[in-house]
């Protein structure tokens, strides 16, 4: 049955939903961003638990920040700072998808700072 749920979430993951993967500390702005070759109307999104089983934040709309020449793309910017509660979560965007997993903790970057330290030696 786990395999069927990781196998099911995988699914709904999209490239167009983006996170920062290594995490957003507590406290502080945490931003997603959303990606579309063609103009969107996002209305509501939300955060769940890594589990996909609890809602811990809903969105309502999100800012356009404009089109990317860059990479062909409509980038739209959803600001989910109030959600500060520890823990693990996706970002699940009707209609598109969802995030990579990310955590949120007041120790989010300790171990990439490690790693990136050891690179030094």
């Amino acid at each position: 049955m786990l395999l069927l749920t990781q196998a099911a979430i995988a699914q709904q993951i999209s490239e167009k939903v983006k996170v920062n993967q290594v995490g957003y500390l507590t406290g502080e702005a945490k931003w997603a961003y959303v990606s579309s070759e063609t103009p969107l109307n996002i209305s509501s999104w939300e955060i769940r638990s890594a589990e996909g089983y609890c809602t811990a934040h809903k969105g309502n709309g999100c800012r356009e920040t404009g089109f990317d020449e860059a990479t062909g793309e409509y980038v739209y910017r959803l600001d989910f700072s109030g959600l500060n509660s520890p823990g693990y979560y996706r970002l699940h965007v009707d209609n598109i998808g969802e995030s990579y997993e990310f955590t949120i903790s007041g120790s989010a970057y300790n171990e990439i700072f490690r790693k990136i330290m050891k690179g030094f030696y």
